[in-house]
This record gives structure tokens, sequence and C-alpha cells, in this order.
């Protein structure tokens, strides 16, 4: 078997509302939300949504693409607590295109295009879209990136723009 033959180490897989069936466009969305990430409550705020994900994971970590159109996606209490997630992730929002606000621990971020946005998965949080908007999602263990005591101070020190929720701009 050549290399051309092999299946990939990392396999990309995607969702489009572009599969879904009709009128199930929004279930379809929240189903794909929830398997590439943790599980939300997913209102789109447009008749005709569309959204997008192409995800790669890693051993250390996973990597998305998302075009959604205008949304509000919400991590509640309740959903932390009957969530089948075993793991706590921190995400890092790296916005492309349109804009998005990031709600948590009583902060608002607003990732705009070229900025960072980081949030944690394990507190609520809301997500709002009012147009529609493009980004790359990093999706990290908080183990993983706890293990380095110096690289978790400086990424989340109890102050300041590292804290999650907090809007990191170039």
């Amino acid at each position: 078997m050549d290399n051309q033959e092999r299946a990939p180490r990392h396999p990309v897989r995607s969702w489009s509302t572009k599969d879904a069936p009709t009128g199930a466009v929004v279930d379809y969305w929240r189903q794909a939300r929830e398997r590439a990430y943790v599980k939300v409550q997913t209102d789109p705020l447009a008749p005709n949504f569309y959204g997008s994900i192409r995800l790669q994971t890693f051993e250390d970590f996973s990597i998305s693409y998302k075009i959604a159109g205008a949304e509000t996606a919400r991590r509640s209490r309740t959903q932390l607590a009957t969530g089948t997630e075993t793991d706590h992730y921190f995400y890092f929002l790296f916005q492309t295109r349109g804009s998005i606000a990031v709600e948590q621990g009583g902060r608002v971020a607003t990732a705009l295009p070229g900025s960072v946005v980081i949030y944690d998965s394990a507190e609520p949080f809301v997500l709002r879209a009012e147009k529609p908007y493009e980004q790359v999602v990093l999706e990290v263990r908080a183990a993983q990136l706890m293990e380095s005591r110096a690289l978790s101070n400086r990424l989340f020190p109890d102050e300041g723009v590292g804290r999650p929720g907090a809007s990191v701009r170039r």
C-alpha cells in the first residue's frame, strides 16, 4: 500500500446545513455543533440559516473552520450538568470575518477579524453573532494547558486579557 492509499491519520470531518433534510436545518446545526464542540442551545437569528464546520482532531487539540449565519449559542449550568463531555476545554476563537460577542463570567469580549477570544467550556457562556461570520476554532483540553504552570499563568492570570472571555487583539 502506498501513501496515497492509506487513510489519513487525522481525518477531517465536515458538517454543512446544505446536507440537512428539508425543514431540519436548525436541528442538524445543533447536532453538528455538539459533535464538533460541546453541547449548547443554538438559536439562528434569521430565516434561511446556514452553517458549516470542518474539523480535524489531533492528539492534543482540535482545529476547525466554521462559517455560520447570525446565531446565538448558549451553554447554561443545566447543560454543563447534563453534558456528555468528559473533558474540560478552552476554546480560542480566531475571527476571520464578521464579529461575535463572547459573554462569560460577567465579561463580554467582541471578536473582530484579526482578533482572538478565549473562553472556557466548564463555565456558562453565550456566543452572539448578529450577522454571518467565519472563524477558526482551536479546542485544547484544559489539562493540557495547565500542565505547564508558566504557560497557564501567562494565558490565564486572575486579571487581565488572558482570562477566559477576554479579547486579545493584534
